[in-house]
């Protein structure tokens, strides 16, 4: 009997300690506190991945501004570059399927 009593405090114990550690850690999660401090993260978060989605679609604007600028300026180069493009990107694709 004293030996049952005793191998149930080993492991009573420890489950009970580890079951108040739990709920100490769930009530600070919880907190109103920390909930504040996660929504002002995840507002700066927010507000910073906006700006940079902007400057991002500025910079994207800027660049297909100067493009059209330069192949309205040299049409036929455009013309030779992008068929060379073409040209080197078809090479490249049927000999990398071709050795399948």
């Amino acid at each position: 009997m004293k030996d049952q009593s005793i191998t149930e405090s080993l492991i009573t114990e420890p489950i009970s300690k580890l079951a108040s550690s739990a709920s100490e850690v769930f009530t600070e999660v919880t907190s109103p506190a920390t909930r504040k401090a996660v929504k002002r993260g995840v507002e700066k978060f927010k507000k910073r991945a906006t700006e940079l989605y902007d400057e991002a679609g500025d910079a994207t604007s800027l660049a297909l501004r100067r493009a059209n600028r330069e192949v309205r300026r040299r049409p036929y180069q455009a013309i030779l570059l992008s068929a060379g493009v073409g040209f080197l990107l078809g090479y490249m694709l049927s000999r990398r399927f071709s050795k399948d």
